[in-house]
């Protein structure tokens, strides 16, 4: 975790702060999911999940749906905890920017972990782990290469390098 702060430049953690002074509850659990997803995504995707192929589609999709269960701990109420998690992802988005396609693969991938999350836990009320991994695994498997923003309308995950 100190290794992504550091990498943070002085208005990037002012605006971090003021986010969290807003929503104080979410530091825990927000810290704690992207842990998480760091771990499991290093472990299933050793440095690939860094770039813009399919381990990085995995892992903006896994955050999001960790920082919503997360956040559902602290807060028991599942649209604030959605709300959350786009909030913050769209903060990491804004801060540390990429280029076209890349954020828009980025920021769509958030959405449908979203989605997904919302999905899942209409059929279960807990999800663990292992549950999301396997589904998220399985969702992987209908994912899409894209080339631009145009493919906006893709119900699935997508990416822009082949691994």
């Amino acid at each position: 975790m100190w290794k992504l702060i550091r990498h943070l430049k002085f208005r990037q953690i002012l605006s971090l702060v003021v986010l969290f002074a807003k929503w104080p509850l979410m530091l825990y659990p927000t810290a704690k999911a992207t842990l998480k997803t760091m771990r499991i995504c290093h472990d299933l995707y050793p440095e690939k999940h860094q770039g813009n192929g399919r381990g990085n589609a995995f892992r903006h999709a896994l955050w999001n749906i960790l920082i919503t269960r997360e956040a559902m701990k602290w807060n028991r109420n599942k649209q604030k905890s959605l709300d959350w998690a786009k909030i913050i992802t769209d903060w990491h988005e804004k801060f540390a920017p990429n280029k076209e396609p890349a954020r828009f693969m980025d920021l769509h991938n958030n959405a449908k972990g979203r989605e997904l999350f919302e999905r899942w836990t209409e059929k279960r009320d807990v999800l663990t782990d292992r549950y999301i991994v396997k589904q998220l695994k399985e969702a992987m498997a209908g994912s899409k290469k894209i080339t631009g923003i145009t493919e906006t309308d893709y119900p699935g995950l997508v990416y822009i390098e082949e691994p």
